[in-house]
């Protein structure tokens, strides 16, 4: 709304300045503020009137301009002064500007576009697809139309005159249009040289480098076709093995991290499925079982300093003998005569010695946790022992407070 002034709006030129009516005036000034107001803002008139001498009319109003995409964004200028004439240049060239205003967008500002000399229009000219310059030609030969339409292409006429609009306004919009039609003509055949050249029926007729590298794309891919190269047989024994699935992991996240931190925690994730990878490639199997406790047993006293966590067992079954990884055994004291254990077979990781890091950490964890579940469980033992002196002593309620509520009503013993 703050462009919109007296100094950016006056003079506004009209044909017949004798027929002005305040709804003509209106719709000239109207015009003229549109081609300055952004093409998301809607404009119209909010009040008006004329004073109109014959020879010179002044148009005194405001306007009301909107956002098209938020009704509630708008605003109102204060009363502008605009004066209205009948200058022949004027009224021709405001006319060619309004029709360029109307193939503008939010994207490209023709009418700024074609408002540069030759040598900047030239240039920007490079800047645009092949559909923007056809949209550039259909622009100005709308504008071309309305300066023969005026009477404007006839050299003849502008000649003797003091002005000449034939060189000032159709000659500069025609050296446009030449410019415009060889950008079009350049854009045509870079386009070509990528894409080729097809006939009406579709049917290439002159190959493009798209085509090249389309041809080129299907050879490394068949070179790279891994089922054609193994064969059909070997194929199904490759898929009898192929076994695909996500990986994630939810103890690696990305909050509150830069992005160096970022890209060293995606390392770390990628180094640990990697990692896993490796793993679930191999086939592994665990059983687990209760057995009689062999810790008690004397018989078994040898092997007792053996029995742990990583170790490796042999059984023979069916004289065959397996090898067997002691993963987990649990206790239970109040089961003492029973163990129960998990084994499982060798599992083959990336490296050895990251295997044995996963079971001392596994025994790590089990250390420190230690700890913890001591407390809990004589947390339990003293919460035991007093709920016995409330058996076998009554409650003492000298030493505690009991609250009790039920059917609204609330009793307290002190």
């Amino acid at each position: 709304a703050n462009k919109l002034s007296t100094s950016s709006l006056s003079p506004v030129a009209v044909q017949n300045l004798e027929a002005m009516s305040n709804t003509t005036a209106d719709n000239a000034v109207l015009s003229m503020a549109r081609l300055i107001v952004d093409t998301r803002f809607k404009v119209k008139v909010a009040s008006s009137g004329i004073v109109n001498s014959g020879l010179l009319c002044v148009w005194t109003g405001s306007f009301e301009v909107t956002n098209y995409y938020d009704e509630e964004d708008t605003a109102t200028t204060g009363n502008i002064v605009v004066q209205i004439n009948n200058d022949y240049v004027e009224f021709v060239r405001q006319k060619v500007e309004k029709q360029l205003h109307r193939d503008s967008d939010d994207e490209v500002d023709i009418v700024g576009l074609f408002s540069m000399d030759q040598s900047n229009f030239v240039n920007e000219l490079r800047k645009y697809s092949l559909n923007r310059l056809n949209a550039f030609q259909f622009a100005c030969q709308a504008a071309l139309d309305i300066l023969i339409e005026q009477g404007i292409a006839n050299k003849e006429t502008w000649s003797s005159g003091d002005t000449n609009l034939y060189d000032d306004l159709y000659l500069p919009y025609l050296r446009k249009m030449d410019a415009i039609n060889e950008e079009i003509a350049l854009r045509e055949k870079e386009i070509q040289v990528v894409v080729g050249k097809r006939d009406a029926d579709g049917d290439v007729i002159e190959m493009g480098l798209q085509n090249y590298l389309d041809e080129y794309r299907d050879e490394i891919h068949d070179a790279l076709d891994f089922e054609k190269y193994l064969g059909e047989d070997l194929w199904r024994v490759f898929c009898s093995y192929r076994r695909e699935d996500k990986y994630s992991n939810d103890n690696y996240i990305s909050d509150a991290l830069n992005n160096k931190q970022l890209l060293e925690r995606a390392q770390e994730f990628i180094e640990r499925a990697t990692y896993e990878i490796h793993k679930s490639a191999e086939q592994q199997h665990s059983i687990s079982s209760d057995l009689k406790n062999l810790l008690v047993i004397d018989k078994f006293k040898p092997l007792v300093n053996s029995f742990s966590v990583g170790n490796w067992l042999r059984a023979m079954v069916d004289d065959k003998v397996y090898k067997l990884r002691l993963i987990e055994y649990d206790i239970d004291y109040d089961s003492i005569d029973e163990v129960s254990v998990e084994f499982s077979d060798v599992i083959r990781s990336k490296d050895s010695a990251s295997d044995i890091q996963d079971v001392l950490d596994q025994a790590q964890s089990m250390a420190t946790s230690y700890d913890s579940v001591k407390r809990q469980a004589g947390d339990g033992k003293n919460s035991n022992d007093r709920l016995n002196t409330w058996v076998n002593d009554g409650l003492d309620l000298t030493n505690m407070k009991i609250v009790g509520e039920a059917d609204n009503q609330n009793i307290t013993w002190d």
